[in-house]
């Protein structure tokens, strides 16, 4: 199987049985990759927490804000690790908070990559009316072809007053309230504060942040999760569960293994590189089914097969997980000429 459409990446053909699916959201595994040089199965074992195993993570946007130019006010943040646009998008706003809460875009542009990762951006410098304004960086991420938001990244809010051609840009003030005051309810996203201008007041929600699976894993991607207000509602970010796809990838192995009618079974990856025990005690519990593997490595593709009989639980290395390419090594896998 070639590599294409992430929704067609993976697969799992059993003879006179069908695949299980779906994996509970927000499993974590971590993916191993082999070592065919070494001769050993070089599955990686789980690391420290400060180790990510993802085939490529998401860039990162800091000191975002908005900046009074000559000509206007722009949007403006650094960025770290934006190498390039095969798997990740920056885009850079900047947006009006009206008082009522609604958000509107004033000018915005996707970020240019660097060589190192390392850079900044800004938008066009805009010029705006006198108001509430706020930069926004959206980390979007390429599935199946099409753009998905992954994370946002917000400023604080900014005080924006236009005096003639120029414009003063201060970050908005938190003002105590008057005494007896009604509360108008209005909200502004982003800050717990009230302010006042041209005798128009600004009330913001209490933000109570929490988790949320929006987006069960499966094989072919991760669990998709949003952070947001249990309150309002309002929507901070969207991050993906770290490795939950592989989790999700062993799972279903697992259990098409064990629940194959037949003697013998194929699962076929174009993504992935190793099972971990489950999978290798699965193998063990059915010794009269043979497990022939379909995987890509380096472009292409290659066939092996676990023979009935094989204690596979066995072949695990210290850390529980085995390598497609060490597979290879000790049953003659073969490559695949399409």
């Amino acid at each position: 199987m070639g590599g294409g459409n992430l929704e067609q990446d993976f697969t799992i053909e059993a003879r006179a049985a069908q695949l299980p699916s779906a994996v509970a959201a927000g499993e974590s595994a971590a993916r191993s990759l082999s070592d065919l040089e070494a001769g050993e199965s070089a599955a990686r074992s789980l690391p420290d927490p400060d180790v990510s195993l993802l085939a490529a993570q998401p860039p990162a946007v800091s000191d975002i804000s908005v900046l009074a130019l000559k000509d206007g006010i722009s949007a403006g943040c650094t960025f770290n690790g934006y190498t390039d646009k095969s798997e990740y998008v920056i885009q850079l706003f900047l947006n009006r908070v009206d008082e009522d809460g609604s958000v509107s875009e004033a000018a915005s542009l996707e970020l240019d990559t660097t060589a190192d990762g390392k850079g900044s951006g800004q938008t066009s410098a805009e010029k705006v009316e006198t108001g509430i304004y706020k930069a926004s960086a959206a980390i979007k991420r390429y599935e199946g072809g099409n753009l998905a938001d992954t994370a946002f990244t917000h400023s604080v809010l900014y005080k924006v007053v236009k005096d003639k051609d120029s414009y003063t840009v201060t970050h908005y003030e938190k003002e105590p309230e008057s005494g007896g005051k009604p509360d108008k309810g209005l909200h502004v996203p982003d800050r717990d504060a009230v302010f006042a201008e041209d005798n128009k007041e600004y009330r913001a929600c209490d933000h109570e942040k929490d988790f949320e699976i929006v987006r069960e894993a499966d094989a072919t991607r991760d669990a998709l999760m949003e952070e947001k207000c249990v309150k309002c509602g309002e929507v901070f970010s969207y991050a993906y569960v770290p490795n939950s796809a592989y989790a999700a990838f062993l799972k279903d192995c697992a259990e098409a293994v064990l629940n194959v009618k037949g003697d013998e079974i194929l699962l076929a990856t174009d993504r992935w590189m190793s099972f971990n025990q489950e999978v290798l005690d699965a193998i063990s519990a059915r010794p009269e089914v043979a497990v022939t593997i379909h995987y890509m490595y380096c472009g292409k593709q290659f066939t092996v097969t676990i023979p009935a009989g094989t204690d596979a639980a066995g072949l695990a290395d210290e850390n529980g997980y085995c390598g497609f390419r060490y597979l290879h090594m000790l049953f003659a896998g073969e490559e695949v000429f399409l």
